[in-house]
């Protein structure tokens, strides 16, 4: 898979997993420390992967998300960077009213298993997943040009079909 930021090729780790895969079972932890188990998804679950907080587009990427999700009830909504767990706790704060789990995922296991990890920046690339209750892939949007948004409205649109 060819990806870019700001035009230029970055390598992913491996070809990142593909629908109809099974998200893989690792741990990752929420911005008080907590673990988070993938083992433990049992919904429809949407998963906004950005490559870091420290940039506006993910401000943008997460407000976004946060909007096209308002729309539906009973969905699980997971947004992970590759940060320490606790970096999540100054950067959460506008969105705090928001359903929304905030996960991080310090050791890029969740990136490295997933294929999202990227090299060269020590990143995961901006992407978007809807995964079912029994952890299988359903959809999948990485983002060619890492400096854009995922298509949030094929996403909705998967999620109005299904």
């Amino acid at each position: 898979m060819r990806i870019t930021r700001y035009g230029r090729p970055i390598e992913l780790n491996k070809e990142p997993l593909a629908t109809n895969q099974r998200l893989p079972m690792c741990t990752l932890y929420t911005s008080l420390g907590e673990p988070f188990y993938t083992s433990s998804i049992r919904e429809w679950s949407v998963f906004s992967i950005m490559p870091t907080i420290a940039r506006e587009v993910c401000d943008a990427t997460l407000l976004a998300f946060h909007q096209f999700m308002s729309r539906f009830n009973r969905i699980n909504l997971y947004t992970i960077v590759l940060a320490e767990p606790d970096s999540l706790l100054n950067w959460c704060g506008l969105i705090a009213n928001h359903e929304v789990t905030m996960l991080a995922d310090p050791l890029g296991e969740f990136g490295r298993q997933m294929g999202l990890l990227i090299k060269s920046s020590d990143t995961l690339a901006r992407s978007l997943y809807i995964v079912d209750p029994g952890r299988v892939i359903r959809y999948r949007d990485i983002v060619q040009e890492q400096s854009d948004l995922p298509d949030f409205q094929a996403a909705i649109t998967f999620l109005c079909e299904h």
